[in-house]
């Protein structure tokens, strides 16, 4: 590996590229997304929302970004419409018109204005692998400049003394990656230490976390617990559960609270039927699919999520053993036909995919048949209306 030299691979440095680049990169839409015009619509609408609340706010950024992703949303989705296409009736499709003919235009080109001679600056830190790897040659470049030596001879030679290593005249250098060489071998030591002391997973045991504790504890549980289908959808990666397997599951959660697996669901419909009825269960989040723009990462999602409790519960995700999605009647991720596919895959994609700092400890369970297959299998009292 070698030192890279690419400006753009510094952290919190000013770069090559342009602010408005990058905002209008993020800006981006992909008009392919199988969403219905309507969703499109109420999207492009909230996108103007947000945007007006942010540039009162001062975030000139976001204000950007939002502005121009409804102007693309109506650019690539409804511009080239013909005459007599049902949406030209809506009224939300002529108040989009409007809106952006009138005066988010002049907004947009307002806040250009303030931000076209800003250089984009890399942010602190970012979780990508890209990004690691630019680290460790940067750090390896300095490593041979302060250590010329050859570090598999020095590591060879770390069982004798630091005289004997380097031949009998050790340099300051050599006598450091000894004595470092040394206390990597006793915290490796350590580590063994404790994972022959941490509890095994054995059949019939699960290790359990409970949403908001500090610690994982071995517990065991019922052998009766329903067995999840694990055959992994081949785009998603996502298993499968009928509502009956998810209702057991439940009802273990409930008759035996201290030796319980933790779920959490993903409610994807929107909030007015989400409110109108949802599966009894107190860890239930709503998010509503009409904010799940083309890219979205997890802390997007929070940030769109209504509740603040439960904008609470989707940012800890990760120590729910089990995360299960729940469309309002989606039979499978291939069902290409579906308008609550593209949602569920961008929301997949946040929380599962391209999550690297919080990874979910399995990968997450898709309800067959949604929201309405839980009423009509299970019973609408299983139900909270």
């Amino acid at each position: 590996m070698g030192s890279s030299a690419n400006s753009d691979t510094n952290f919190g440095r000013r770069t090559s590229k342009t602010l408005l680049s990058v905002l209008n990169k993020r800006a981006d839409i992909d008009p392919t997304l199988q969403v219905s015009q309507n969703s499109w619509l109420a999207f492009a609408e909230r996108c103007i929302d947000e945007a007006r609340a942010s540039q009162q706010a001062g975030d000139a950024e976001t204000a950007y970004v939002r502005y121009m992703m409804a102007c693309n949303i109506f650019s690539k989705k409804f511009r080239k419409l013909r005459e007599g296409s049902p949406v030209l009736k809506e009224p939300a499709y002529g108040k989009l018109r409007k809106d952006i003919s009138s005066w988010v235009v002049d907004e947009l080109e307002k806040l250009h204005k303030e931000l076209e001679n800003k250089v984009y600056v890399e942010p602190e830190h970012r979780d990508s692998l890209e990004m690691t790897s630019e680290q460790l040659d940067r750090l390896e470049s300095r490593f041979s400049q302060m250590y010329p030596e050859d570090p598999m001879d020095i590591a060879q030679g770390a069982a004798q003394s630091p005289m004997q290593a380097s031949g009998g005249s050790a340099s300051s250098g050599t006598r450091m990656l000894a004595e470092r060489q040394s206390r990597f071998d006793e915290i490796d030591s350590q580590v063994q230490q404790n994972d022959a002391t941490e509890p095994k997973l054995q059949p019939g045991v699960a290790i359990v976390t409970q949403p908001h504790a500090s610690r994982r504890v071995a517990m065991a549980v019922s052998p009766t617990l329903p067995s999840i289908d694990e055959t992994a959808d081949s785009e998603l990666s996502a298993t499968t559960c009928t509502p009956h397997e998810l209702h057991e599951l439940i009802e273990q959660s409930r008759t035996n609270p201290h030796n319980r697996p933790s779920i959490l669901l993903l409610d994807v419909r929107p909030p007015q039927e989400f409110q109108r009825g949802r599966i009894n269960h107190p860890y239930a989040v709503n998010i509503d699919p009409q904010t799940l723009g083309a890219k979205c990462s997890s802390s997007d999602v929070a940030a769109l999520i209504g509740s603040e409790e439960q904008r609470t519960w989707f940012r800890g995700l990760d120590g729910f053993d089990v995360v299960v999605y729940v469309s309002r009647a989606m039979h499978s991720f291939s069902d290409t036909g579906s308008w609550e596919r593209a949602p569920l895959e961008v929301l997949n994609s946040a929380v599962y995919h391209c999550e690297y700092k919080r990874p979910l400890r399995r990968p997450p369970v898709f309800l067959i048949g949604g929201f309405e297959a839980w009423v009509g299998e299970v019973g609408p009292e299983r139900c909270v209306w």
